[in-house]
């Protein structure tokens, strides 16, 4: 893995988008190929462009943080995640054996009758910090203290064709300057996307409370399916295929003459 990459490849999308974030961060190029899909399991942004050449850049403010984002080929899927946990909860008790680890996007507190308790080669890996209410008797072993800050990691891919999208969990996803026929995007959480640029056919799933913001992405036709309580902003402007299932909104940008909706619940679609 390369830990002194530059980035140029990236260097004009950087001015408009979250990229910019990653200035000052320590940065490793990671193995990538051409593949149909990314999926992205995790609570970080990513941010990928359109560009001539291939790359993927983990960026994080300390080394800590690279160690624990595993990137790999999965068949034609590019996946993006946390490395695994091996997590068991038993009463008011949260352990971890053997290698696995805890982790969390934010703070991880433990108070009153709740303890928490690393054995082996596990870690506790929190964005934010750990705290402990919990006096720990003399038998005890403290649990490790090795932190990882997972807010402050952020992932860069640049492709000469922006890949379909699968986003799971939490983690806030930037398309940037997008150019081509089609583009599929899944959101199975909470996750949100942003989306920028043109293409000739666009779908959009959300399964959960993710957003899409897609008013700035122009497409000529649109499938968008929302379950749960998301909201989709789309820029469309021939065709558009729509439904609702909970509470979730679509807004439609562009007065697309061809219109099939269906709303069950209290969600809304609205042209504009």
């Amino acid at each position: 893995m390369n830990t002194s990459c530059s980035l140029n490849l990236m260097a004009d999308a950087a001015d408009y988008s979250d990229w910019k974030r990653a200035n000052g961060y320590q940065k490793e190029e990671r193995p990538i190929q051409a593949t149909r899909q990314v999926v992205i399991k995790g609570a970080w942004p990513v941010v990928i462009f359109r560009g001539s050449k291939l790359q993927l850049v983990v960026a994080a403010r300390t080394g800590t943080g690279l160690k624990y984002i595993e990137t790999y080929i999965d068949g034609q899927n590019l996946v993006v995640r946390q490395k695994g946990n091996a997590v068991i909860r038993t009463g008011n008790h949260l352990s971890v054996s053997g290698s696995g680890n805890i982790v969390s996007a934010g703070d991880v507190y433990e108070r009153g009758d709740i303890s928490i308790s690393v054995t082996g080669n596990g870690n506790i890996i929190a964005g934010g910090v750990f705290r402990s209410q919990r006096k720990l008797i003399s038998t005890e072993t403290m649990v490790r203290e090795e932190w990882a800050d997972l807010s402050d990691v952020i992932i860069g891919i640049s492709v000469p064709r922006i890949p379909d999208v699968v986003l799971q969990g939490s983690s806030d996803l930037t398309l940037c300057n997008i150019k081509q026929s089609s583009l599929a995007i899944s959101i199975q959480g909470s996750g949100d996307v942003k989306a920028t640029g043109s293409v000739e056919r666009l779908r959009v799933d959300v399964d959960g409370s993710g957003d899409v913001n897609a008013d700035q992405l122009m497409s000529l036709s649109a499938e968008v399916h929302v379950a749960g309580s998301g909201d989709v902003r789309t820029w469309v402007c021939e065709s558009m295929k729509a439904s609702v299932k909970g509470s979730g909104d679509i807004v439609v940008r562009g007065n697309p003459k061809e219109r099939d909706c269906s709303v069950v619940g209290s969600g809304e679609i609205r042209f504009r």
